[in-house]
């Protein structure tokens, strides 16, 4: 026989209405960056599946920290380095300021653009261009 008052078991009332015992522990919280689920600037976000149900979603696999491309380099270590080796060929190839170059290759300040140039060249962009 079961006593009610100072019992540990939940009420099964309690259960039937939720499906899990009113003490059971929070479901895990989704807390993202606010960026939509489906951006298509991050390819590591989910995309809706078009199956059946629509409950599954298919997704890319995240790049993990510190593993390697196959070139040897970081993601970020190789998109850095095709950035600042197509600066070098537009500095090379045409007259346009450094200023629009580093725009171009994705760098919206150019002071940033101009210490990333030297960190992968050697070099400033000013003192590359000089040298040809």
């Amino acid at each position: 026989q079961r006593a009610s008052s100072g019992s540990m078991n939940p009420a099964p009332e309690a259960q039937e209405a939720t499906g899990k015992p009113p003490n059971s522990p929070p479901e895990a919280q989704n807390f993202s960056s606010g960026a939509s689920k489906t951006d298509p600037e991050r390819p590591d976000c989910s995309t809706p599946s078009n199956s059946a149900s629509g409950s599954t979603r298919e997704t890319r696999p995240p790049t993990t920290p510190g593993v390697k491309q196959p070139t040897g380099m970081s993601p970020l270590q190789f998109v850095t380095r095709e950035r600042i080796t197509r600066a070098q060929q537009l500095i090379r190839e045409t007259k346009r300021s450094l200023i629009e170059i580093g725009l171009e290759v994705g760098y919206k300040n150019p002071s940033h653009f101009a210490q990333v140039f030297r960190r992968v060249a050697g070099v400033t962009p000013t003192e590359f261009r000089s040298a040809l």
